[in-house]
């Protein structure tokens, strides 16, 4: 039996999903992460939802091509044998699928990637255990018998302290760290970059699949071979899913652990990043230790980690939690679909909106933001979806709100649409609309718009 999924995880897969069954997936020009993004912003702009786009000739559907040109999206819509057959090949090794319209999306990855989290998941074995966090261990494929000892030992401290670990599941650091877990019977965190599909059925992980204390997820199809792009940018969702970073061992300035190590440590700063402080030394670890990385304590018992990152965890799982909840956008209807498996997540339609991101980059990593701005934010995302006049004039009326504190110095048009994370053709009608209005003027000689005072 296929898996029972809802109507808008079926539309993201259509539009988005190569629907690859053992290796073999159809021709079709899917929509990019920006593309979907842009999808995302004009249904819930238009008071729309995913599944409206499902039904031949609906206005939602009518109007979305525009965006990308006629016939493509009716194509993509169009693959429905081949998501039933790709949905039949999940269900038949336990594979689950939940997309960003989906309530049991990873509250993690939505909250830490925001507009970057992909618009679908998936995974075998108990989703439940997705945002559990714990200790993410990393480091190099070509790793030593002195480096595999390390990391092994840190994959049982990990579950010595009842914490999850959260690895590649590649050959060498990663593969190392999960056996240690396993051994004592931890929770362990695959992220695969590729082969869910044959990981799925494999005697590899059987047991603790059955035992549920093995969780296998991966953005990417479940029969999708190696890819390096793949390889490199599935260390995010490694640290997105964790507490605490551990890097074993690192070439330096080359290979995915470094690239995930830099981009978090310069750009993510999802945990707290330790790099192996004890044993050989290491050019890649000491340049990561520059840029900021820090020395492992090395603690030498499961409640030595423990007391490393005790309140972290919790805490991390709150703030996860909290907004998660407000980037649920505006609830349209509530339900669950029976699937075969105790696997397979409940559906709740709701539409998947863009994150809006905080004014300060800084406040955004932080965690805060400024009330006032938040207020506006959460009366757009709250707006009741029964009326789409309604809904359009409440977002309007958000817009000029957010657009009173915006201009506190002139700005284009362009950086407006940045700042708020919204479709410059929408937002340069809206300023057109503002300036009817004679709430703001636009300056002919630099093109910049400014509060009428």
């Amino acid at each position: 039996m296929s898996l029972q999924i809802s109507e808008n995880c079926q539309a993201i897969l259509l539009l988005t999903a190569p629907l690859m069954v053992d290796k073999v997936g159809a021709r079709a020009e899917l929509l990019k992460q920006s593309e979907y993004s842009d999808l995302t912003r004009f249904l819930v702009q238009e008071g729309f939802q995913p599944s409206d786009l499902l039904r031949p000739q609906s206005p939602a559907l009518r109007q979305a091509e525009n965006l990308f040109g006629l016939g493509r999206l009716t194509r993509l819509v169009g693959r429905g044998f081949q998501l039933a057959q790709a949905l039949d090949y999940w269900s038949a090794r336990s594979i689950w699928v939940v997309s960003r319209a989906d309530a049991r999306y990873p509250k993690r990855v939505k909250s830490r990637l925001k507009h970057e989290a992909p618009p679908v998941m998936y995974g075998c074995g108990d989703l439940d255990l997705v945002d559990n966090g714990g200790l993410a261990v990393v480091g190099s494929r070509d790793a030593d018998d002195e480096m595999l000892s390390y990391a092994q030992r840190a994959g049982e401290r990990a579950a010595s302290a009842g914490r999850g670990l959260i690895s590649g599941g590649a050959k060498g650091v990663d593969s190392a760290a999960m056996d240690g877990a396993e051994a004592l019977g931890g929770i362990v965190c695959n992220v695969m970059a590729e082969g869910l599909a044959q990981a799925a059925i494999s005697r590899r992980f059987r047991d603790g699949l059955q035992e549920r204390r093995t969780l296998l997820i991966s953005p990417y199809d479940p029969s999708a071979g190696f890819n390096v792009g793949h390889a490199i940018a599935r260390n995010k969702f490694i640290f997105a899913l964790a507490d605490v970073g551990l890097v074993v061992n690192s070439d330096l300035e080359r290979g995915g652990t470094w690239a995930g190590a830099i981009e978090q440590l310069r750009k993510l700063h999802f945990v707290p990043l330790y790099i192996r402080s004890s044993g050989k030394r290491s050019a890649g670890l000491d340049a990561l230790l520059r840029e900021g990385a820090l020395p492992w304590p090395e603690p030498k018992d499961g409640e030595a980690l423990e007391a490393l990152f005790a309140d972290r965890s919790n805490d991390s799982q709150a703030a996860a939690a909290a907004a998660y909840q407000g980037l649920l956008d505006f609830k349209i209807a509530a339900g669950a679909l029976s699937g075969g498996s105790d696997a397979v997540p409940d559906a709740v339609r709701q539409v998947s909106m863009l994150e809006e991101p905080a004014s300060d980059p800084e406040a955004l990593e932080e965690g805060k933001s400024d009330s006032s701005t938040a207020t506006a934010k959460s009366t757009l995302l709250e707006a009741p979806s029964n009326s789409p006049v309604d809904l359009k004039e409440e977002m309007f009326a958000t817009f000029e709100r957010l657009i009173r504190q915006l201009l506190h110095s002139p700005k284009k048009a362009a950086q407006i649409a940045d700042e708020l994370d919204l479709n410059q053709m929408q937002t340069r009608n809206w300023l057109d609309r503002l300036v009817a209005k004679g709430v703001i003027e636009k300056k002919k000689s630099d093109a910049t718009y400014r509060l009428v005072v």
